[in-house]
Protein backbone atom coordinates (compact mmCIF):
# COMPACT_ATOMS: atom_id res chain seq x y z
CA UNK A 1 0.00 0.00 0.00
CA UNK A 2 0.93 3.86 -0.68
CA UNK A 3 -1.10 6.18 1.50
CA UNK A 4 -0.48 9.59 0.76
CA UNK A 5 -1.71 12.63 3.28
CA UNK A 6 -0.87 11.64 6.66
CA UNK A 7 2.01 14.04 8.76
CA UNK A 8 1.72 11.97 11.29
CA UNK A 9 1.29 8.11 12.55
CA UNK A 10 -0.28 8.85 15.42
CA UNK A 11 -4.17 8.72 15.59
CA UNK A 12 -6.30 10.73 18.74
CA UNK A 13 -9.16 8.35 19.31
CA UNK A 14 -11.73 9.77 22.51
CA UNK A 15 -7.98 11.30 23.71
CA UNK A 16 -6.15 7.54 23.40
CA UNK A 17 -3.08 8.58 21.03
CA UNK A 18 -2.80 5.44 18.91
CA UNK A 19 0.30 4.84 16.34
CA UNK A 20 -0.79 3.24 12.83
CA UNK A 21 1.78 0.44 12.79
CA UNK A 22 0.97 -0.82 16.12
CA UNK A 23 -2.39 -1.51 14.94
CA UNK A 24 -1.49 -2.03 11.49
CA UNK A 25 0.85 -4.86 13.38
CA UNK A 26 -1.84 -5.88 15.15
CA UNK A 27 -3.97 -7.04 12.32
CA UNK A 28 -1.12 -8.86 10.27
CA UNK A 29 -0.70 -10.88 13.31
CA UNK A 30 -3.72 -12.89 12.65
CA UNK A 31 -3.23 -15.78 10.17
CA UNK A 32 -5.23 -14.99 7.41
CA UNK A 33 -4.44 -11.44 6.88
CA UNK A 34 -1.07 -10.52 4.34
CA UNK A 35 -1.61 -6.99 4.26
CA UNK A 36 -3.39 -3.73 6.44
CA UNK A 37 -3.12 0.05 6.11
CA UNK A 38 -4.88 2.33 8.76
CA UNK A 39 -5.60 5.85 8.66
CA UNK A 40 -7.61 8.08 10.92
CA UNK A 41 -10.84 10.02 9.68
CA UNK A 42 -12.65 12.83 11.21
CA UNK A 43 -15.32 11.36 13.89
CA UNK A 44 -17.46 13.76 16.01
CA UNK A 45 -18.14 11.45 18.65
CA UNK A 46 -14.72 10.40 18.89
CA UNK A 47 -12.47 12.88 16.99
CA UNK A 48 -11.32 10.18 15.19
CA UNK A 49 -12.03 7.07 14.21
CA UNK A 50 -10.17 4.35 13.05
CA UNK A 51 -9.91 3.21 9.71
CA UNK A 52 -8.09 0.04 8.55
CA UNK A 53 -8.06 -1.47 4.92
CA UNK A 54 -7.12 -5.32 4.86
CA UNK A 55 -5.71 -7.43 2.24
CA UNK A 56 -6.47 -11.41 2.85
CA UNK A 57 -4.13 -13.84 2.15
CA UNK A 58 -5.18 -16.16 -1.08
CA UNK A 59 -7.20 -13.27 -1.79
CA UNK A 60 -7.50 -12.54 -5.44
CA UNK A 61 -7.93 -8.70 -7.23
CA UNK A 62 -11.21 -7.72 -7.91
CA UNK A 63 -12.26 -6.41 -11.22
Amino acid sequence: FTITGRIDDVLNVSGHRMGTMEIESALVAHEKVAEAAVVGRPDDVTGEAIVAFVVLKGARPTG
